[in-house]
C-alpha cells in the first residue's frame, strides 16, 4: 500500500491547469432493475424451498383419502461479504494540492469504485448461468434443462433439449421458446405455476435487437408480411434492460413475474470514514459495506446461451 505525496501529483502543486479529470458519468443502479432489495441484520439469510401437496387423487366409493405429506427441499443461503477500498494521502499533498477541489474528492471517488463492484457483483449470477461449477441449492447452474421438482424436472434454459444445450443466440424464435418455458415452470409438487417473462435482460451488444423484436408491430428480418406476435400479444410487458456488465456479448435473459426469487439483501450500506494519523498527519480514505445478491430458485429467470462467448 503507497500513501499519495506530491511525488503523485507534481502537476497539481503548480497553477495554470485548464482541468484535472478524475470523474465520468458511470452506469448507474442497473441491477435496482433485476433484483428486489431487502435489508437484513444476520450473517447470512436462508431461504427455504418448500414442497406443498401435489395433485389431488380420484377417490372410489368407500375407500380412504390417501395422504400427501409437505417438506422442505432446498436450502438458499445468502452470505453478506464486505467490500471495501481506501487511500491515504500525506498533509502536504492536501496542503499543496491547488485542485483540491477538483482532484481530492475522495468519497465521490471510493463511492464510483464501491458502486461499480456492486453492479459487477449483482450481475455474476447471470454471468456464471450456466456453468456447471456454480450450482444453485438445487444441484444445478441457474439455468438448466433439469430443474428438480418431486418426481421430475422442469427447463428454465432455451435450447435445452433431453440432456443435450444447444447455443440459442437472441432472435424472434429464442424469445417465443423462452415465453412458453416461463408457462411451463413448477413448483416441488409439481404444479404448475402463473410465471410469465416481465422483461428481458441484454447485454449491450443486443440492445439494438432488442429494440427491433420487441418494439415492431411486424416481423423483423423477414419478406413474410405477417404480425409480431411478441409484440401485439405482448408477451415481454416491460420490455428489455440493458446490463453493460454482462460479460457475454450473445447471452440474454427473461425475467419472470414470480416474486422474491431475485435477491439483493444489504447487511451494511456503504459507509465513508475519514480519519488523521495524529503522529504522521497522514488522512486515510476508508470506504466500506456489506451485501449479497443471489437467487431464491430458479424461478425468477429463463436463460439462453448464445453461441458467442
Amino acid at each position: 500500500m503507497s500513501i499519495i505525496t506530491t511525488g503523485d501529483i507534481p502537476s497539481l502543486l503548480w497553477p495554470g491547469l485548464y482541468e484535472v479529470k478524475s470523474q465520468y458519468d458511470r452506469f448507474k443502479g442497473e441491477y435496482t432493475k433485476v433484483y428486489e432489495q431487502a435489508n437484513s441484520v444476520k450473517h447470512t439469510e436462508r431461504m427455504v424451498d418448500i414442497k406443498g401437496t401435489g395433485y389431488a387423487l380420484e377417490k372410489s366409493q368407500g375407500t380412504p383419502i390417501k395422504m400427501d405429506s409437505m417438506a422442505e427441499r432446498f436450502i438458499y443461503e445468502f452470505v453478506h461479504r464486505e467490500f471495501a477500498l481506501g487511500f491515504q494521502i500525506t498533509n502536504i499533498a492536501m496542503e499543496d494540492d491547488l485542485y483540491a477541489d477538483q482532484f481530492f474528492n475522495g468519497t465521490k471517488s471510493l463511492t464510483t469504485s464501491y458502486e461499480q463492484t456492486r453492479e459487477v457483483v449483482a450481475m455474476n449470477p447471470f454471468n456464471q448461468a450456466f456453468n456447471v461449477a456454480a450450482a444453485q441449492a438445487n444441484g444445478q447452474p441457474l439455468c438448466s434443462g433439469s430443474q428438480p421438482y418431486d418426481g421430475g424436472v422442469y427447463s428454465n434454459r432455451v435450447g435445452a433439449y433431453n440432456g443435450v444445450n444447444v447455443n440459442v443466440d437472441f432472435s424472434e424464435a429464442g424469445v417465443e421458446q423462452a415465453v412458453i418455458l416461463a408457462g411451463k415452470m413448477k413448483d416441488q409438487a409439481g404444479l404448475l405455476i402463473n410465471a410469465q417473462i416481465e422483461r428481458l435482460l441484454l447485454p449491450q451488444d443486443l440492445m439494438f435487437s432488442g429494440c427491433r423484436l420487441l418494439e415492431s408491430v411486424f416481423r423483423t428480418g423477414t419478406a413474410n408480411n405477417d404480425i409480431n406476435a411478441i409484440y401485439n400479444m405482448k408477451a415481454i410487458p416491460q420490455g428489455y434492460e440493458v446490463s453493460h456488465f454482462l460479460t457475454s456479448p450473445s447471452n440474454w435473459f427473461g425475467l419472470t413475474n414470480v416474486k422474491g426469487t431475485r435477491k439483493h439483501f444489504v447487511r451494511r450500506p456503504l459507509k465513508v470514514n475519514i480519519t488523521t494519523d495524529p503522529v504522521t498527519e497522514t488522512m486515510s480514505v476508508l470506504a466500506s459495506g456489506r451485501y449479497s445478491f443471489g437467487m431464491f430458485t430458479p424461478l425468477g429467470v429463463i436463460g439462453a446461451q448464445g453461441s458467442t462467448a
